[in-house]
């Protein structure tokens, strides 16, 4: 039903909070390095790079973003979650991030998550349910 495994030439697509771009980028990064060249990041990611504040994505621009990331999923041979801590919660996996991780299951594309699920009752079972590979903050880790 799904593809096994990636390899460096697989097309992987970072997914997570935006608050946490800086975390994103740096996985980028870390993938680039470990020769991993197909890595797409989430586009409202680039416009913050670019200079442009969060706080003025209009809803349209949102909107627009969203289905441009959906079609990466699609187009993607993998997602990787970047889920840090945030808001005190270990491995947080937002509303966006979480309808992501969905639309890649039913697209039967591998589904990465850089750290643990996070452990709380209100979606704990779906998200194991999209059985995700937790890869402990270990990058190297997409090639076993």
């Amino acid at each position: 039903m799904f593809k096994k495994k990636i390899t460096k030439n697989s097309k992987i697509l970072l997914c997570g909070s935006l608050s946490q771009y800086k975390a994103i980028l740096k996985v980028k990064n870390d993938l680039n390095e470990l020769g991993f060249y197909n890595v797409m990041i989430p586009e409202s990611i680039r416009e913050i790079v670019k200079g442009k504040s969060k706080k003025n994505f209009s809803q349209e621009f949102n909107a627009k973003r969203t289905l441009l990331h959906i079609k990466r999923v699609k187009a993607a041979d993998a997602i990787l979650v970047v889920n840090v801590k945030q808001k005190g919660i270990a491995g947080y996996i937002g509303a966006n991030t979480f309808w992501e991780v969905g639309q890649a299951f039913f697209n039967k594309k591998l589904v990465y998550f850089l750290h643990d699920i996070p452990k709380w009752p209100f979606y704990n079972d779906e998200l194991k349910m999209f059985r995700p590979k937790v890869l402990k903050g270990n990058l190297r880790s997409l090639l076993k």
